[in-house]
């Protein structure tokens, strides 16, 4: 968790506490924020048994009573699909509002009977009001659910529709008119939870929704309700509930706080210790403020950061550099050091000619290791170190360019952790921004209106993790906003262009996680345009006539199997051959979308070189189509990885942690430091290795010679072939070729004996740890005990014949080794069949190079797109 769960001013409404069963040895403290832990029902408290109470509780028919209590009675205590229910909205006095009768549990509707026949039923007037409110209710939800943002997990929670037909039964005991009541009553507080929940957590809840159906929910004032509230067990919730949301409306929630709990260094900002030090220390305070030294250092954000950097700095090394310590604040020269900043982890050559007074501004904080260790880490402040501003008002001698700038600091302070500003400082809870003496003249909330507005109206958030992060300020994306509209990973995508649906007003922007989607809608367009230029006269081709291919955001809406038909064999494409191969167990995918230009008068190959002129125009045609199909797939980038999943906890060898070296490139490393600091799921040091198979981040695990006899493989095993773990490497050099043929079946049924023989070989685990296209196609073709394997060591070549590129130059001198293919095994993994020329060679499937040289969408980090793409 990023956030504190405070009250802008620094404060919660309400803190309590309260131990279960006092006198029982194992009783637990409970804790309660906007609420009482006395409103907690008693049931809801044994929560060891709550199964029981559960059961007990369902089959009681008192008036209204479990409406009460289900909320806090749920076995499985925090439900996604029931999520809203903590939002239901109770009784308050002189309640006049629709759905009062609902609210308010001691109000009782008029049951008329018995008549003539001895039954009852619900009095007419009463029925109306119940079945018009019912259906009040109904009508907003299906207008909130036609808004575009709203997923269809999301529709899956929206509460069932209710049969008002039950409201005009008869029954012949009075009993089971009560009940039909409470059906109703509890429908239409789920109606009503869900709108008060959707209302206050999506900022563009409006959107789509008709004025009268906006002033409709507004009338309601259901914000203006105190809430049901939740019970959390936060060893299972917290990464899935925004606490700061339910603070800010005012919602009550309850959880225990056990020894568990307290181990937990993620659920620290909730231990009641820490929230009631907070609290004294603000009780006194007129101003209501929130001070950096109020935080107690224990629970600083940054020691998790530093926790991750020792074991990156311990076990990952790009080459294996030695690192150099820290020089003394005396000390000369440049030094490559590790930065941990508000954008991230970033890795930079440092000057040390400043003076200790601005070394003192310019470090927030240094973590310094013993020499022999040569690990330092540099935890900075600032992503520029900048002299702080003496002064900056209307009468200071400044030019314009200056004043952009102080804005750009004064927004720069927005994306910074609350937790971690100046000592000294002030921070402002609400809006993240802090108030610096040096911009004592710029309102925070103006220049945020004013930098968004002019700079960034085009270029949507992009969420990643607990963060919120800009594209322009991004390390990941680092692009001038002058000149380009976005980046992806540091590449250009094209001039900076107008979105013909982005939002022009003055007016300052919410962004949330939903509004990914159209980040990606905007580097769509941007390479389109870099591609076509600015004309918009152009039109493609497709099933649902012409159209512009700059106008993107138009097939938002359109289904994905749209675009099979243009890519299907039969309209003239081709796509990539499937993998087809019985003998080694796999079902081969569905055939699916082309991404890379094919010629249709030659197999469906991948051609490379200046050859690829002779049809631009189909290229143009199928990139225009792809890219509208990008804008479906577009949350692939910012969503939770959906690639594939492997219980790499159970096939882990804990020695390869302890013994190996992961070696990697500069690029690969500020990746995985930048999703550690963001994700909250890495938690211990072997979801950072899994993070990069899923993403297709390549690295090595490389071993010393010493440690090869803890993975030295027995001749008692089965999988172990000592004549044949020779032959492949002495034959190392030697890669299979196919043979051209103007039958694609033949070359295909040879690439598949390739694969089969380079699947047996023991060095095979290695083409998993390469990562993007190869890993896919070792996946596709051979499985999921191909990674298992990865992970549980070093193969045969390593431990016995110490196959692998040992690092003993003069820069590296750590001397191990790792399992490796020749160049020739590689191509040969990606299907290479020789042509007469060089600009004659195709590939079944592109290589690395190929991907980086003709493919925008691609930056080195495989994605559940680009597994879509190749399924």
């Amino acid at each position: 968790m990023s956030h504190l769960p405070l009250y802008p001013n620094g404060r919660v409404r309400r803190l309590s506490t309260e131990l279960i069963d006092p006198d029982d040895e194992v009783s637990d403290e409970w804790v309660g924020l906007n609420g009482l832990c006395s409103d907690i029902p008693l049931n809801a408290l044994d929560y060891r048994e709550r199964l029981h109470y559960q059961d007990q509780y369902s089959s009681m028919d008192e008036f209204g009573r479990y409406l009460t209590i289900e909320w806090a009675d749920q076995p499985d205590w925090y439900n996604l699909r029931t999520h809203a229910r903590g939002w239901i909205p109770l009784a308050k006095e002189n309640d006049r509002n629709r759905g009062s009768w609902a609210r308010n549990t001691k109000s009782h509707l008029t049951i008329e009977g018995p008549d003539g026949d001895g039954q009852w039923g619900l009095a007419e007037a009463d029925r109306r009001e119940v079945e018009a409110d019912l259906r009040f209710f109904r009508s907003l939800l299906e207008h909130l659910g036609e808004n575009p943002i709203m997923d269809l997990d999301t529709h899956l929670m929206i509460p069932p529709l209710f049969d008002y037909d039950r409201l005009s039964l008869l029954c012949n005991v009075e009993s089971e008119v009560h009940e039909i009541v409470m059906e109703a009553r509890r429908s239409a507080l789920e109606h009503m939870g869900w709108i008060s929940w959707w209302t206050a957590s999506i900022p563009r809840w409006r959107e789509g929704l008709s004025l009268e159906a906006t002033r409709s929910i507004q009338d309601l004032e259901l914000s203006t309700y105190r809430k049901t509230g939740y019970l959390f067990k936060l060893g299972q919730v917290y990464m899935s509930v925004n606490f700061g949301l339910l603070v800010k409306n005012e919602v009550p929630f309850y959880y225990p706080w056990t020894s568990v709990e307290m181990k937990n260094k993620r659920l620290a900002r909730l231990n009641p210790r820490t929230i009631e030090e907070w609290y004294r220390s603000n009780e006194n305070n007129e101003l209501k403020e929130l001070w950096v030294e109020d935080i107690p250092l224990p629970f600083a954000p940054f020691d998790l950061a530093t926790h991750y950097d020792e074991f990156l700095q311990l076990k990952i090394d790009p080459y294996c550099r030695p690192r150099k310590p820290l020089p003394t604040s005396d000390g000369d020269g440049e030094l490559q050091v590790t930065m941990i900043d508000r954008q991230g982890w970033k890795r930079r050559l440092l000057a040390f000619d400043e003076t200790p007074e601005e070394l003192h501004l310019l470090y927030h904080h240094i973590v310094v290791q013993s020499k022999s260790k040569r690990r330092t880490t540099v935890i900075f402040q600032r992503y520029h170190a900048k002299p702080r501003r003496e002064t900056l008002n209307a009468e200071s001698d400044v030019e314009m360019e200056d004043l952009a700038s102080a804005d750009s600091d004064a927004i720069g302070e927005r994306f910074k952790s609350s937790c971690a500003p100046e000592y000294g400082e002030k921070i402002d809870m609400e809006t993240g921004v802090e108030r610096s003496e040096a911009l004592n003249e710029f309102s925070p909330i103006e220049a945020v209106q004013k930098f968004e507005h002019e700079r960034m109206q085009d270029i949507p958030a992009l969420a990643l993790g607990t963060h919120l992060v800009y594209a322009s300020e991004s390390p990941l994306l680092n692009a001038d906003p002058k000149e380009y509209d976005s980046t992806s990973y540091g590449r250009s995508l094209g001039p900076r262009v107008t979105s013909p649906h982005s939002d022009h007003s003055s007016e300052r922007r919410e962004y949330d996680s939903s509004e990914s989607m159209a980040f990606v809608t905007g580097w769509a367009s941007a390479m389109a345009r870099e591609e076509w230029g600015d004309s918009t006269d152009r039109y493609v081709e497709n099933r649902n006539g012409k159209r512009p291919v700059i106008q993107l955001q138009d097939r938002i809406g359109d289904r994905y199997e749209d675009a099979l038909d243009n890519y299907s064999v039969s309209s003239g494409g081709h796509g990539y051959p499937r993998p087809v191969t019985p003998h080694l167990g796999n079902t081969p995918p569905e055939r699916g979308s082309v991404v890379f230009p094919i010629r249709q008068s030659s197999p469906p190959l991948f051609r490379r070189g200046p050859g690829r002129g002779e049809y631009l125009e189909e290229v143009l045609d199928r990139r225009a189509r792809w890219l509208n199909d990008l804008v479906d797939w577009g949350r692939a980038y910012t969503y939770e990885s959906s690639l594939w999943r492997v219980n790499v906890e159970q096939g882990w060898n804990p020695d390869v942690l302890d013994r190996g070296y992961i070696i990697i490139s500069e690029d690969a490393e500020f990746r995985l430091r930048f999703q550690i600091i963001a994700n909250p799921a890495i938690r211990f040091p072997r979801h950072v290795l899994e993070v990069a198979l899923e993403r297709g981040i390549p690295f090595i695990i490389g071993y010393k010679r010493a440690d090869c006899d803890f993975f030295r493989p027995k001749q008692t095993d089965e999988d172990f072939n000592p004549g044949v773990a020779k032959a492949l490497a002495d034959s190392r050099a030697r890669g299979s070729r196919i043979t051209a043929s103007p039958s694609v079946r033949t070359m295909y049924t040879e690439y598949q004996r390739i694969l089969g023989r380079l699947a047996d070989a023991p060095q095979a685990r290695s083409l998993i740890l390469r990562g993007g296209v190869t890993s896919w196609i070792m996946r596709a073709y051979v499985g999921i005990g191909l990674v298992r394997r990865a992970l549980k060591g070093p193969s045969a070549q390593v431990t016995v014949f110490h196959a692998g590129a040992n690092d003993t130059g003069d820069e590296v001198s750590i001397d191990v080794t790792w399992d490796e293919v020749s160049e020739g095994d590689y191509i040969s993994v990606h299907g290479y069949v020789p042509g007469l020329s060089t600009e004659q060679d195709r590939y079944f499937y592109p290589t690395e190079e190929m991907l980086e040289e003709f493919s925008d969408h691609y930056h080195r980090e495989w994605n559940p797109f680009c597994e879509k793409t190749f399924e």
